[in-house]
């Protein structure tokens, strides 16, 4: 056999990722190089819903300056979200949940909300789960705002619910400016029944010049967001954490 042959067989095989997003910025923001170390990988962001036309526009979206009254504020994003995801190699995939900025009676929101919502998305994904069937996990720790914290709730179902190895990541640029609402995370996670471990059996990450074009694409966010803590998600260290549920059998 030749030595060339040997180091092919040798080599661990691609792993099918699914990654799952608050935001349509988080993934890229918290976990862009681990993504480009994974081509194909599947980016499910849960809140890429909400109004068709934005009117008036929410203080978010006005401080981007990209938008208008009026505007379908939405589509423009998830349009910067698909970029992103062709610079990574990935395949992205939107959820019709609403941000927390849109689910108000000035938008006129009907869908779930309190306890209901974390179940509804924990059941739209185990749908996905069943149609994409990556893997491995990679979800949100769940930090700082109350739609991650959501998700975060969400994903610990969906590991109780399914087959599966499961992965944290932790939000930037939240993780690096809040350290302690990480700490109380990993405190709720335990109170779940879950624990975090280091697998030093991950491969390195992949390109930060593909993680800053990546994070580039979305521009209607970039303002809002400030310099300082977009430079903070694109150099800040992308940890993530293997997932571990002891009471599995």
């Amino acid at each position: 056999m030749s030595s060339s042959r040997r180091e092919r067989q040798d080599e661990p095989a691609s792993l099918t990722l699914g990654v799952v997003s608050p935001h349509l910025d988080d993934a890229w923001l918290s976990c862009a190089r681990f993504i480009a170390a994974h081509p194909g990988a599947h980016v499910i962001t849960v809140f890429a819903g909400g109004p068709t036309s934005m009117t008036p526009l929410t203080s978010w979206d006005r401080r981007s300056a990209c938008f208008r009254d009026g505007d379908d504020v939405l589509r423009v994003r998830r349009d910067e979200d698909r970029r992103s995801a062709d610079v990574l190699g990935a395949i992205s995939h939107h959820l019709p949940f609403w941000d927390r900025q849109y689910r108000i009676d000035r938008y006129s929101y009907e869908g779930p909300t309190g306890e209901e919502l974390p179940e509804c998305i924990a059941r739209a994904l185990a749908i996905l789960a069943d149609e994409l069937q990556p893997d491995v996990w990679i979800v949100p720790l769940g930090i700082c705002h109350g739609d991650h914290e959501a998700v975060g709730t969400a994903c610990l179902e969906l590991a109780r619910d399914i087959d599966g190895t499961f992965y944290v990541y932790e939000e930037l640029p939240y993780r690096v400016e809040t350290p302690k609402d990480v700490e109380e995370a990993v405190r709720r996670l335990h109170r779940a029944g879950f624990e975090l471990e280091r697998d030093r059996n991950l491969p390195a990450e992949g390109s930060l010049l593909k993680k800053i074009e990546a994070v580039r694409c979305h521009r209607s966010q970039l303002r809002a967001l400030a310099p300082r803590r977009v430079l903070r998600a694109i150099f800040g260290s992308e940890r993530i954490w293997r997932l571990v549920w002891p009471g599995r059998a």
